[in-house]
């Protein structure tokens, strides 16, 4: 096999892993996308969750805006009080608690697909691996023709 030829296929088998090694593993490779699918549904999930959340403050605020009877107890909750009022604190009691969480930032995991450069390497390897076993192959078949070739000064 001459060395030009041995190259090329050594070079496109290179060529051919790394793409390979991308389309499965890198960043929008199979794996990348399933990660992405992933993070849809999470955003999905928490749109849905942001959307009642919107929902039961827009109801507290007409609520807020309309009734007094409403706004006197949400300010008793934070703890405001008429004149002349006397509080009484009992032991053990808890503390109505009317703040929110409104929910979470929600970011994508971090991949590993990005790093191409370890998929270079492994590309790069197999290639002057199979350079090399062309190479032996090539030189082992040249020995045996040399063994079984007759040469001009050989007469029988």
């Amino acid at each position: 096999m001459k060395i030009w030829l041995r190259l090329a296929f050594a070079v496109y088998l290179g060529f051919f892993l790394h793409t390979m090694l991308i389309f499965v593993l890198g960043s929008s490779g199979i794996f990348g996308l399933e990660e992405l699918r992933l993070y849809r549904e999470r955003l999905s999930d928490n749109l849905l969750q942001l959307k009642e959340i919107n929902s039961d403050l827009l109801a507290e605020r007409d609520a807020l805006l309309h009734d007094s009877s409403e706004v006197e107890l949400r300010a008793r909750t934070l703890g405001y009080r008429r004149r002349n009022e006397i509080r009484i604190k009992l032991p053990h009691s808890t503390k109505n608690d009317y703040y929110r969480k409104l929910g979470g930032l929600i970011r994508r995991d971090a991949s590993g697909g990005e790093d191409y450069d370890i998929f270079r390497l492994i590309a790069m390897c197999a290639a002057c691996s199979l350079y090399g076993v062309l190479t032996l192959i090539a030189k082992a078949r040249n020995g045996r023709r040399k063994r079984f070739t007759r040469h001009p000064s050989q007469d029988d």
